[in-house]
């Protein structure tokens, strides 16, 4: 089983350790910490990425160049 849990350091708390204790009991675990890049500043950081993410917010706050996809149940 795998799980991951997406928080802030300072929102780690008894509950959550109780909770992890409980679900994997007496099996042994890995916890691995690691920082998390913000979403945005990651898709921010290419010069070509920013210029294409930002135009695609003006064409939405303009609604131009806006594909319609139909919806259909299949």
């Amino acid at each position: 089983m795998v799980s991951t849990y997406r928080l802030k350091a300072d929102d780690v708390s008894e509950t959550l350790l109780n909770a992890i204790k409980l679900a994997y009991h007496d099996r042994q675990i890995e916890i691995t910490v690691q920082e998390v890049e913000d979403e945005t500043d990651y898709l921010m950081a290419s010069g070509a990425n920013r210029e294409h993410l930002l135009d695609a917010i003006k064409n939405i706050e303009s609604h131009s160049n806006l594909v319609d996809i139909p919806f259909a149940i299949i």
